[in-house]
């Protein structure tokens, strides 16, 4: 014991060291550029944006309309973020669609893209609850193959979908092999009183001929997954990010690492699972004990994870999460950061807690919220990834007037961390300075450094130019 204790107050040393060298002979931050306003200017709030993309297409969804008839929209863009399309509808109806999210895969045999979108619709019947509904298309919108009832109860809520592609790699003679569209929320359990993480999958099952899509665990016939149910405490807002699948042992094994926020305002923590889900030859779900990643003390929630890996044949990878801290005694926030890096995952074994890195920003006075992050493979031989974390920084609390912040990390074989500039704002946001606000960040990179496309980073947000109305933009550096 006293010899890791010894290992791990050198390694943090060294990471000390280098954010301070890094801090020092940076450059300076990037330079963001603005490239389009993806919503429609009107008087229809456009709210709560999300991103992914593969390649070189990028897909936004975000909420659109007035409660309580808000609609799902998305544009798209098939040229890095140069060139979009109008908004396409996602989900219209009678009833109140919000909180969407959305994965992009790999083309398929016909050159097709799909895009799949998760979001909360509102049901009246019963007294009013939400539900969780999946839909994708694979023609850009032209065409919804059905939104699909996620979550169990129809009489309970169902709230904060999230969702992660993973693409199978061990096949690269048939690249759509084994495609697996992962996905979790938060849903009310009626028998405890507090709220649980469930799971479900959308795969391309390989056993058919030709493949079809299915659901690892299938609506119809019984509830998803659990992963984390607290009789005593709610569990809420999960993020999951997944690393390419690895083959053992005749068994595609997709690897995984879910966050969300635990127990009650004042004292939550932040926890993660780990772990790994099989289609083929069968389905199952395997995650880790839940772990505690955030101290506990204070108060820390709305999490965010980002995965990477570089594809060669150590197959190294890295988890990253941030998250927000609220300290009490000194009435300042912060946003902190942990990460894990491996090599040829180890599913069930959790160790994002034991690389507590350097806050991203803080402690400040103002509050800081929706905290957001992204990684990219930068190089290979060494390897070297690249994250970005973006965030509101309520400049002036008492105007309501956020921004948004930024600040970018590398972290290299070996699991050495540093900051390679101090937070900074984003810096070239149309309209600031003349009353406009900016908040709801989310980031996504692409991780192609190793394939045809340079690794890019995109950011999308919503801005308010003063006349109480946002709309959203998309921008990159």
């Amino acid at each position: 014991m006293k010899y890791k204790l010894m290992i791990g107050i050198l390694v943090l040393c060294v990471s000390a060291l280098m954010l301070m060298s890094n801090a020092l002979a940076s450059p300076g931050p990037p330079v963001w550029q603005f490239q389009a306003t993806l919503s429609t200017p009107d008087s229809n709030p456009s709210q709560d944006p999300e991103n992914s993309g593969f390649g070189r297409t990028q897909v936004v969804v975000w909420e659109e309309g007035n409660a309580p008839n808000r609609d799902i929209y998305m544009a798209f863009s098939v040229l890095d973020g140069a060139a979009w399309s109008a908004p396409i509808p996602v989900a219209i109806t009678d009833d109140d669609e919000i909180n969407p999210a959305v994965a992009v895969t790999n083309i398929d045999p016909l050159g097709r893209t799909e895009i799949h979108v998760v979001y909360q619709r509102w049901n009246p019947a019963g007294g009013g609850q939400w539900d969780v509904y999946h839909d994708y298309t694979n023609n850009f919108g032209a065409f919804w193959f059905g939104a699909t009832r996620l979550d169990a109860n129809p009489d309970e809520d169902a709230i904060d979908p999230a969702i992660v592609y993973t693409e199978d790699v061990s096949n690269p003679n048939v690249p759509w092999f084994g495609w697996l569209v992962q996905i979790v929320w938060s849903e009310y359990n009626p028998v405890s009183g507090f709220y649980e993480i469930k799971y479900n999958g959308h795969y391309l099952d390989p056993t058919v001929i030709p493949p079809i899509r299915t659901y690892a665990y299938p609506p119809a016939a019984g509830p998803p997954f659990t992963i984390r149910a607290n009789p005593f405490q709610d569990c809420m807002v999960p993020e999951i990010a997944s690393v390419d699948e690895r083959f053992t042992l005749g068994i595609f094994e997709y690897y995984f690492a879910i966050v969300w926020q635990e127990g009650a305002w004042g004292a939550w923590l932040v926890m993660y699972v780990d772990g790994f889900t099989t289609i083929f030859p069968a389905v199952g779900t395997f995650p880790s004990v839940a772990g505690i990643i955030s101290p506990a003390a204070f108060n820390y929630y709305d999490p965010d994870i980002a995965a990477t890996q570089d594809y060669q044949g150590n197959e190294r990878y890295y988890f990253h999460v941030d998250f927000v801290t609220q300290d009490w005694l000194t009435g300042t926030w912060r946003i902190d950061t942990c990460y894990y890096e491996g090599a040829n995952p180890t599913p069930g074994f959790a160790a994002l807690a034991v690389n507590i890195t350097a806050p991203a920003q803080g402690p400040v006075p103002n509050v800081l919220d929706r905290p957001t992050i992204a990684s990219k493979l930068i190089q290979v031989g060494p390897t070297i990834f690249e994250t970005w974390m973006a965030w509101e920084d309520s400049t002036d609390p008492n105007a309501n007037n956020p921004d948004i912040w930024f600040s970018v990390g590398t972290c290299q074989a070996g699991g050495i961390f540093g900051y390679t500039f101090v937070a900074a704002r984003v810096g070239y946001v149309p309209g600031v300075g003349g009353g406009s606000i900016e908040y709801n960040p989310e980031l996504w990179n692409r991780n192609d450094a190793v394939r045809m496309f340079p690794p890019l980073t995109h950011l999308v947000f919503d801005q308010d130019l003063g006349g109480g109305i946002p709309e959203v933009v998309y921008i990159d550096p």
